[in-house]
């Protein structure tokens, strides 16, 4: 499995043109997609604005890997990664933090604990999602898993009756 981590520490200000200008550096620096660029853009404002906090993105926020087997890298965000120095709690909960999945500029949302990439069918990629077990109609206490594949343009997830 082909990853990149990437480190990034910002420390936040109150102009917003100053963050564009950083945030388009990154995105230089790191070749991350528009999408990208303005959830950290938006997670780094979000926590300047709880008390004047410091951002700060640890290493393995950010992992590049073929999501939908065209060859090219696309992104898996894990937001829970993403600390602000005045808050704990802006990213992540009991159920897990924010996973966004990033194919072609089309972001996909999961609440997650945990994520895997498998490849059980050869080079066809299958994203397994440890979830809340409110998303299986169960207590948060109960394990739950859900598996997505990228297809027809987007992520297409399992739906069960409960």
């Amino acid at each position: 499995m082909k990853s990149i981590i990437l480190f990034l520490t910002i420390i936040a200000s109150s102009a917003d043109a100053h963050w564009k200008e950083k945030i388009q550096s990154l995105y230089e620096l790191h070749n991350w997609s528009q999408s990208l660029n303005e959830m950290v853009l938006e997670a780094a404002s979000q926590c300047e604005r709880t008390d004047n906090g410091y951002f700060k993105i640890l290493p393995d926020a950010v992992q590049k890997i073929d999501l939908n087997n065209d060859g090219e890298l696309d992104e898996i965000l894990n937001m829970g990664a993403f600390r602000c120095s005045t808050s704990y709690t802006l990213w992540s909960t009991s159920g897990g933090s924010r996973r966004v999945l990033i194919v072609n500029e089309t972001v996909t949302k999961f609440m997650a604990k945990s994520l895997a990439v498998t490849y059980p069918f050869g080079d066809y990629p299958i994203v397994t999602i440890l979830v809340h077990g409110s998303e299986c109609g169960q207590p948060g206490v109960v394990d739950c898993v859900v598996s997505t594949v990228w297809s027809h343009g987007k992520f297409q997830k399992v739906l069960t009756d409960q």
